[in-house]
């Protein structure tokens, strides 16, 4: 009989959720906004094409940003759903590689954009993103550290002869 389902075993798969829906949303739009109107850069010369390159730099950074996070936040997302229907240790211990590295890079862009703004705005938009990095990493080193191995039945005398 497998254990109750708890919330260690849900939460992972819920934040890997949200952030795969936040990186698909970061790709849509910068698919969709335009960050400079062409028709106002004609007859501006070099200076306009130094301003259009900039904003095609600025889109491209925000389509790969959104896909390549998109593609990173899926393989824990499919290991946390089969941590739901296996509960076991394994797939945990993968999600906790993410975790880590997803931490370790949330906390490293937070604090290099901390510095030079002179408001805690960097804080209250960060602090959310951190919390959905964070927070699989606490639950499933939850679910290692309760997610038992399977005990094998163990040979009996009467089965041996």
């Amino acid at each position: 009989m497998k254990p109750k389902l708890a919330p260690r075993h849900i939460i992972p798969t819920v934040c890997y959720a949200l952030l795969l829906v936040g990186y698909i949303l970061i790709a849509l739009l910068a698919f969709q906004y335009e960050f400079i109107d062409t028709e106002n850069l004609q007859g501006s010369g070099f200076a306009g094409l130094i301003i259009l390159g900039f904003a095609v730099a600025i889109k491209g950074i925000l389509l790969i940003i959104g896909i390549g996070g998109a593609l990173v936040t899926l393989p824990p997302l499919v290991l946390s759903s089969i941590n739901i229907a296996w509960r076991r240790r394994i797939p945990a211990i993968a999600c906790l590689i993410y975790d880590i590295s997803w931490c370790q890079v949330y906390l490293g862009c937070l604090f290099a954009v901390f510095p030079d703004f002179t408001s805690f705005t960097p804080l209250i938009v960060g602090i959310p993103g951190l919390i959905l990095c964070a927070l699989p990493l606490a639950m499933n080193i939850r679910n290692i550290m309760h997610n038992h191995p399977i005990p094998t039945p163990e040979a009996t005398e009467e089965s041996v002869t």
